[in-house]
């Protein structure tokens, strides 16, 4: 008998919620809804959404994405620029404490990439940079088949790199970005090449927000990144957009369990 497991993808903006029946790969149905703007808010909210989307199904795990530093070892979130109001949140015992299963936590883009090695692009690659750009700018390195968090588990946080005129990548690139100066494909270009010289990827994923709503012109992505990289053969790292679109993250909670 197939297990249950629930990934939850909470997300500056938006919240979602995917039922795996098993972890192969699988069609899967997304709940999505706005993030309420309080903790308490939060919970409530997804007690809520949880057991209507569920439908009394039995679950053998909740997965947890967050968009933030979701630290491995104290089991919280650390630091939540677009959601400060869950800075500390244990999520792990609060859903413990609901549903009395195992709960896992990570970060959301690196649930992101996780998503996109098992089931979408970058399936069969042991070495990736993932980037997802939506309310922010969030990434995910992959080295040797396994996730890398570093030394204080902010690896892959490349929408902290400053950029042109002092801004990030971030400020430079994410949605709010396209808003008041329209494509920025050129500029998400400009960033992969100079991280293309630090990770040295076999593949370049890109997913989130930007990606589902079709802003993001890979073209021009590429073409920037052969101007910028540091070689040749850097330039030719192929970039590819992700398979499983704005549901990625939330599945990629869910396939925590898949270990």
């Amino acid at each position: 008998m197939r297990k249950n497991y629930l990934g939850i993808d909470i997300g500056g903006t938006n919240t979602r919620i995917v039922l795996l029946r098993g972890l192969r790969p699988q069609r899967v149905r997304a709940l999505k809804f706005p993030t309420p703007r309080n903790c308490k808010a939060v919970e409530t909210e997804l007690l809520e959404k949880i057991l209507h989307f569920t439908n009394g199904a039995k679950l053998s795990g909740i997965g947890v994405g967050i968009a933030g530093v979701v630290s491995q070892k104290k089991k919280k979130v650390e630091v939540a620029e677009h959601l400060p109001f869950l800075e500390g949140w244990d999520p792990v015992t609060f859903f413990n404490k609901a549903f009395h299963i195992s709960i896992r936590i990570e970060n959301d883009s690196r649930c992101f990439l996780h998503a996109e090695a098992l089931w979408g692009s970058a399936r069969g690659k042991r070495n990736v940079l993932g980037i997802a750009i939506g309310t922010g700018i969030g990434g995910a390195i992959m080295i040797d088949g396994k996730m890398y968090r570093g030394t204080h588990e902010i690896a892959g946080e490349v929408g902290d790199l400053v950029m042109e005129h002092g801004r990030t990548f971030e400020a430079s690139a994410a949605k709010k970005a396209f808003a008041r100066w329209g494509d920025r494909s050129d500029v998400i270009g400009r960033g992969i090449a100079g991280l293309i010289s630090i990770i040295d990827p076999e593949l370049i994923v890109l997913g989130g927000g930007a990606v589902a709503a079709r802003k993001i012109n890979l073209s021009a992505v590429r073409k920037a990144v052969g101007q910028f990289a540091v070689s040749r053969e850097a330039a030719m790292t192929p970039i590819v957009f992700g398979k499983l679109g704005d549901a990625a993250q939330a599945i990629g909670a869910a396939l925590l369990f898949a270990d």
